[in-house]
Parts: C-alpha cells; sequence; structure tokens
C-alpha cells in the first residue's frame, strides 16, 4: 500500500476525531468565554472555528490524549469525553477491517485464478482429409476406399481419438506393387501449435523375399514442414513400429517390438485373412510446436533402401492434436 494511501486514511481519520470532538464541545459557552476574555476583540463564527481547533489541537494533539476541563467563572467549557477516544479507535479497526477483507477478497480471487490455469487445456484434435494428399508435383493421388480393404468398417469408438473413418472415406497408399502413387506423398495442413499427429499406419505388400531384408530399416519418414521452411523429421522402422497390415499372409512383417497405441483387427475383405490398423502417436519436435506447419511429408523409402516399390506404406488416418 503506498505512502499516500496511507495519508489520505489518517486524514480521514483526523477529520472524523475533530468532527467526534465537537459533538461534546459546548459551543456557545466557549463563545461567551471568548467575548469575555477578549472583550476589544471582535469575534466572528470563522475566530470562533479557529480558536476553537487551536484548542483542540493544543490539547489533544501536540500533548498526550487524557481528560482536561477548560473551566471560567466556574463554568465547565470542555471535559473530554472517553467516547471520543472510542470513536477513534473504532475507526481505526473500522479501515483495518476494510483492508484486511480487500485482502482476503483479493488474495481468495488470485488464488481461483492460479487454481483454474493449474489445469491443462483439454487437447484440440483436428482430422485431415486425405483426399487433399498430393504428389510432390501436386497432382493427385490415386485414392481407394476402406470399405474395399475390410470386411467391415472401423467406428468412432474403434481408437481413443477422432478418425475421418467410414465406409466411403478414403485410404493412401505410396508406391507398391498394389499402387501407382509416387513414394513422396504431401498433405497440406497449415495449423499452429500441433503437439502430436496420430497416425492410423500399416506396411503394405512385403514380399517374401523382402521380409528379412526390410526388418528394422526406416522405410518410412514423416516429416513436418514449417511455414519458415523448418524441416523435422521422424523415421518408422519396419518390424520395429510398422508392420504389414495382412498380418494373417505368409511372410509379411507381422509383428513390431515397440507396442502401438491400439489394434483394429478385422479380416481382409477378399481373402478372409487377418488384417489390421495399427494407432501410433508421434511427438510433435519441441522446437517445432510453435511454428505453423504447413505439410507433412509422407517419404516411402523402400525403393533407396531395397530398389524396390515394395512394401508400400498405406495411411488409414490423421489426426492432429494441439
Amino acid at each position: 500500500m503506498g505512502f499516500s494511501l496511507w495519508k489520505s486514511i489518517l486524514k480521514y481519520l483526523m477529520q472524523e476525531y475533530y468532527k467526534s470532538i465537537l459533538r461534546y464541545i459546548p459551543t456557545l459557552e466557549i463563545q461567551d468565554y471568548l467575548k469575555s476574555a477578549y472583550p476589544d476583540q471582535s469575534w466572528t463564527k470563522d475566530d470562533y472555528d479557529n480558536a476553537l481547533r487551536y484548542l483542540i489541537y493544543r490539547k489533544f494533539i501536540e500533548q498526550d490524549i487524557e481528560t482536561y476541563r477548560i473551566k471560567t467563572e466556574g463554568k465547565i467549557f470542555y471535559e473530554t469525553n472517553q467516547s471520543c477516544i472510542a470513536y477513534f479507535i473504532f475507526m481505526l479497526a473500522m479501515v483495518f477491517i476494510i483492508i484486511a477483507v480487500f485482502g482476503f477478497i483479493y488474495s481468495f480471487t488470485t488464488s481461483r485464478s492460479t487454481s483454474n490455469s493449474s489445469f491443462p487445456t483439454p487437447p484440440q484434435f483436428i482430422t485431415v482429409p486425405l483426399t487433399d494428399m498430393v504428389h510432390e508435383n501436386s497432382h493427385l493421388v490415386a485414392l481407394k476406399k476402406l470399405q474395399v480393404f475390410f470386411d467391415r468398417i472401423p467406428d468412432s469408438q474403434s481408437f481413443d481419438v477422432p478418425f475421418e473413418l467410414s465406409a466411403d472415406s478414403v485410404v493412401v497408399e505410396t508406391g507398391s506393387s498394389n499402387s501407382k502413387n509416387l513414394w513422396h506423398l504431401y498433405l497440406p495442413v497449415d495449423v499452429q501449435g500441433v503437439r502430436k499427429i496420430h497416425l492410423l499406419i500399416n506396411l503394405s505388400y512385403t514380399s517374401s523375399n523382402l521380409v528379412n531384408a526390410v526388418k528394422g530399416q526406416a522405410i518410412c519418414r514423416v516429416d513436418f514442414i514449417a511455414e519458415n521452411g523448418r524441416k523435422e523429421p521422424i523415421e518408422l522402422y519396419a518390424g520395429r513400429n510398422l508392420r504389414d497390415w495382412v498380418i494373417g499372409s505368409n511372410d509379411v512383417v507381422k509383428t513390431v517390438s515397440n507396442p502401438v497405441e491400439k489394434v483394429w483387427t478385422a479380416q481382409k475383405l477378399l481373402t478372409k485373412t487377418k488384417a489390421v490398423i495399427d494407432y501410433m502417436i508421434l511427438d510433435i519436435p519441441e522446437g517445432m510446436r510453435q511454428e505453423r506447419i504447413k505439410k507433412i511429408e509422407i517419404d516411402d523409402r523402400s525403393w533407396k533402401i531395397l530398389e524396390n516399390t515394395d512394401p508400400g506404406i498405406v495411411i488409414f488416418g490423421i489426426t492432429l492434436e494441439k
């Protein structure tokens, strides 16, 4: 609390104290006293008030507060009343009570706001339509519908976050024996503050002669490209966090050493062999979380590593978390 505020409070208390004393002073008797004591003086109302203030200042401020009596010709002009002191103490106590109440309200409000701010902000999920996926030259990719993959369709409760999943939702597959798409695919997003990317992703068509060669290889790289051109990659490894979607087939990558977040299981539509959709979460690198992500690149590296179009990367869904 500033000095000027304390000064204002003390000034107000002194004014109230002065008013309280006036209630106990027989003003007319003092006027008679002054006229008789100073017969040559012409007394006005202001003179009486000034004289009265002087008496109060001299008797009750310069000296210790105690009982005084002003007498002349046997008459009592003034007697200090203990209620004056009580009134002064009461007013001082009220000021401190008011300050304490406001302090309590302020501290309570501040603690509430601090307490509320301690709760984490609920995540915001943004489903990204795979129909926006393009090749490096901005040509549209060939798309397939989810209903041609499985004998049934996952619903909204199949995974912990929302994805665009329906019989008519599209699936994107990079170049392989089953796809004529290129190995580099780009998905425009233009979102700032992305913390995580949720992926429904698997390998596709690992041929029998490639199973051993592909295991342990960084077969897929996911790049986050910011508005300023900055690029942050995350690599995915066959047999570590990527496996084939048709795990019922022979001679494919059927397992992963790092558990995925969740697995949705069904059957391949045509062969009725066991098939899955693996759900994984990728954390955006710390330095990219405040950047505006302009696009996500899916880089199928099978040709670079194996000099073969297989296996491809099949993507069933992408959701961003802010």
